[in-house]
């Protein structure tokens, strides 16, 4: 969804899975266009993700992501920058350490 004259944006998603297992999970994003430089719009977002009995029964896994994107309008690309942190857990006793990450990169289009 897109507010047009706010720039605001959400975007939803969830699923389950029965075959095989009970697996399900939900996703949100919440963002905001702008346009701070000349060169093209400027893009935020924050987004979460919870997943639960996707490798073992009683598993649980998520995720929240902070995202710039800065277009570049004459030059038809997109330069992004994503600082990510991925948790998981599960029953069989074993402690996992949080993932932390940091995605940077660029689109162009031709």
């Amino acid at each position: 969804f897109l507010h047009q004259p706010s720039g605001i944006n959400l975007a939803l998603a969830t699923g389950n899975q029965t075959q095989g297992g009970d697996a399900s999970f939900v996703y949100a994003k919440l963002g905001y266009r702008t346009k701070l430089f000349s060169v093209g719009e400027t893009r935020f977002s924050v987004d979460y993700y919870k997943g639960e009995d996707f490798v073992t029964v009683q598993d649980s896994s998520d995720s929240v992501a902070l995202t710039v994107v800065q277009k570049f309008d004459k030059i038809n690309t997109e330069a992004f920058v994503s600082l990510r942190q991925s948790g998981y857990s599960d029953t069989s006793g074993t402690s996992y350490q949080d993932l932390d990450s940091v995605l940077v990169g660029a689109r162009i289009r031709f």
